[in-house]
């Protein structure tokens, strides 16, 4: 959709709907978006990657992921605060885990039916995932909200490997969510600095579903949210494990 020579440096809100590419960004362009600070996305069916690697005027619909390499001089929508992403059934990923690190002004993100989804962040990569090193931590630590709804794919927020922490996050939804065996996610911190009211989950509809919640010191409600044939249940919860 931007060509490579696109620069948008004082660009704060871009709005997309209805675009029929396969991807949005090259890296350079994406580099180049130095003062967004909000980006909505919706309707675009055709989408499969936010991001891509290339920049050679090969094909764009490749959709290759951004390798660590690639942005070592520049950082990814370092003033980003809210992401919107709705009704891209063929969306394949949001942001590689190699760009996050640069996501620190993030407060909202709001994932609305991608049908392909099955991480929010990162793809599965088996390389990666037979790597030694277990158990990072990733951190987002202005994300206030996150929404995950009708991501019928879904299987983790990241890839097993990674962690996300969340030390200031408010308010978590994760509705009709219906193949996600496990909802992982760290949100407290060490000071117990969290204000977070509740947690809403729409069952999902597999066998097998697992809740775990940690650290959550102020945690008032969990949940589900009922549909017109069903009152408030957890049919097919097997295991729940709440620490702290």
């Amino acid at each position: 959709m931007f060509p490579r020579e696109c620069k948008l440096p004082k660009l704060k809100i871009l709005s997309i709907d209805g675009c029929r590419a396969a991807v949005l960004f090259s890296v350079s362009v994406v580099q180049s978006l130095s003062q967004l600070e909000q980006l909505t996305i919706r309707n675009c069916e055709e989408l499969k990657h936010i991001i891509t690697e290339q920049e050679d005027g090969g094909d764009m619909n490749t959709g290759k992921e951004i390798v660590p390499a690639s942005h070592n001089s520049h950082l990814i929508l370092p003033n980003l605060k809210s992401l919107y992403v709705g009704s891209c059934l063929k969306l394949e990923s949001i942001c590689p885990i190699s760009c996050i690190e640069d996501l620190e002004k993030l407060e909202s993100i709001d994932l609305d039916i991608d049908f392909r989804l099955k991480y929010v962040f990162g793809q599965y990569d088996q390389r990666d995932h037979s790597s030694r090193q277990k158990n990072i931590q990733i951190q987002f630590p202005k994300l206030k909200e996150l929404t995950l709804k009708g991501l019928y794919n879904l299987r983790r927020i990241c890839p097993e490997k990674y962690h996300p922490r969340c030390p200031s996050l408010e308010k978590l939804q994760v509705l009709d969510c219906q193949n996600l065996p496990v909802l992982c996610i760290m949100i407290g911190m060490e000071m117990g600095l969290l204000h977070l009211e509740g947690v809403f989950l729409k069952e999902s509809q597999k066998k097998h579903f697992i809740l775990k919640l940690k650290e959550l010191p102020k945690l008032k409600s969990v949940s589900t949210v009922p549909t017109p044939r069903q009152s408030l249940s957890l049919h097919y919860l097997q295991e729940l494990n709440v620490t702290n």
